[in-house]
């Protein structure tokens, strides 16, 4: 009785240890079925995990849903090593379709996405909408890394690094300029000094009625007055003129 062996391809077991057992199907001419043990040799796996198995996308067996590990390729359902990058490849940026520098990134060359020039933003000066100097929105200006309206910023008021004081919580940029605060602690004395000579003794000048109607504060003691703790007094800037406590304030205003 003759007989044929149909065997399957070494994909359909996927990868077998040495001298592995398999059973198939041998069919004679005359359609019998019978069932042979095939013992197949020399089909160790090369790779991919523990001996003796192969692990779906590893290097030397099949493809995992067409897919291989890093560094893998798959060709025929089996993963390859993939080839070497060859020279008409420009640059190190090959998977990233950027501009190449070799550094990974769209920039120059440096290992950040910046421009170059040695500071931490991360802008390349060329107006185009990423952060540089000289994109600021109409009205504003650029003030340490940073776009302020100029008009209205307490650190940045009229121009860039002019700030504006805040003394017992209030302070304000408006139009460019710092509005007026309470001025220093001054003591009643013989002759009274005036707030317009108060105001100019710090480098200010009086702001008559400019702290919210207040052109000077009384205080009973220094402490009184340390704390903001007294009453409002208005008038001109040629306040006092004669003592109503022991310490005042006057309201002042940059010159």
């Amino acid at each position: 009785m003759e007989y044929y062996l149909k065997i399957q391809h070494e994909s359909t077991f996927g990868c077998l240890p040495e001298n592995a057992m398999v059973a198939s199907r041998v069919m004679d001419n005359k359609g019998l079925t019978l069932v042979a043990l095939l013992v197949f040799s020399g089909l160790s796996c090369t790779s991919g995990g523990e001996s003796g198995v192969c692990v779906a996308g590893e290097i030397d067996c099949e493809c995992n849903a067409g897919l291989c590990v890093v560094g893998g390729i798959c060709v025929g359902n089996v993963c390859l090593e993939e080839p070497e990058p060859t020279s008409s490849e420009s640059d190190s940026d090959l998977d990233s379709g950027e501009s190449g520098d070799g550094d990974g990134d769209s920039g120059d060359g440096d290992g950040d996405s910046g421009d170059g020039d040695g500071d931490d933003d991360s802008g390349d000066g060329d107006g185009d909408g990423d952060g540089d100097e000289g994109n600021c929105e109409a009205g504003e200006t650029w003030c340490d890394g940073i776009c302020v309206d100029t008009s209205i910023d307490l650190e940045h008021c009229g121009s860039c690094g002019h700030a504006c004081e805040v003394v017992d919580g209030n302070g304000a940029c408006s139009e460019g300029v710092c509005a007026p605060t309470l001025g220093n602690c001054v003591a009643t004395g013989e002759p009274l000094v005036s707030c317009s000579e108060a105001c100019a003794a710090q480098g200010k000048v009086c702001a008559a009625g400019g702290c919210g109607g207040r052109t000077l504060t009384w205080h009973g003691n220094l402490d009184s007055c340390n704390s903001f703790i007294g009453s409002a007094g208005g008038g001109p800037c040629s306040l006092p003129t004669e003592p109503v406590t022991n310490y005042y304030r006057c309201c002042c205003g940059e010159q």
